[in-house]
């Protein structure tokens, strides 16, 4: 994590995400130096160790690519990843995309917010690109499939969290599934 509240993770194909403090919508200054921040780190990546990140959704041909993480969670994703759908490996090392932090200040933000996220994700703008989408659908259903944002009729805050919470329990949980 930097001073100015980015964090940087680097996933286990090597791919790197970008994180920041949630931005009032107002403020693009702020937003341009944050962009401007992740350039600057790239470059500084490729000066320091000769890795040239490229800003796309989609880079064909990283599924057979060695882990850059290896770490019994990662060993054991990439092992699922090779018996679930037909594109996990893809996923899991060549796309990318773009994550929306939003502070919540207060319980009756939440449905607001929260289907206006369900509209972003599905709007030309914001929704994943074909080669994404693809992937994603014939991977792993633990991972894909049904979303609380295509239910989307949700009342109140504490129904939302209900929703979310079961969905969540829902999912597999790959320590239990493999065990390498």
């Amino acid at each position: 994590m930097s001073s100015s509240g980015i964090y940087l993770t680097f996933e286990p194909g090597g791919q790197i995400e970008y994180h920041s403090i949630p931005m009032p919508g107002w403020d693009e200054g702020r937003f341009r130096e944050t962009i401007s921040l992740f350039g600057d780190t790239n470059r500084a990546i490729l000066r320091k160790v000769g890795v040239n990140y490229l800003g796309v959704g989609y880079l064909p041909g990283r599924g057979g690519a060695p882990l850059c993480l290896k770490s019994n969670r990662y060993r054991n994703l990439h092992a699922r990843m090779k018996l679930c759908g037909t594109r996990g490996r893809e996923m899991m090392k060549g796309t990318a995309s773009i994550h929306l932090h939003v502070g919540i200040r207060h319980v009756h933000e939440l449905v607001p917010l929260f289907r206006r996220l369900c509209e972003l994700s599905s709007s030309q703008e914001f929704r994943m690109s074909p080669d994404r989408r693809d992937i994603w659908d014939n991977t792993d259903s633990g991972r894909c499939g049904d979303t609380v944002c295509r239910g989307g009729k949700f009342a109140d805050p504490e129904e939302l969290t209900r929703r979310l919470v079961q969905f969540a329990l829902e999912a597999d949980t790959i320590k239990e599934i493999f065990l390498l």
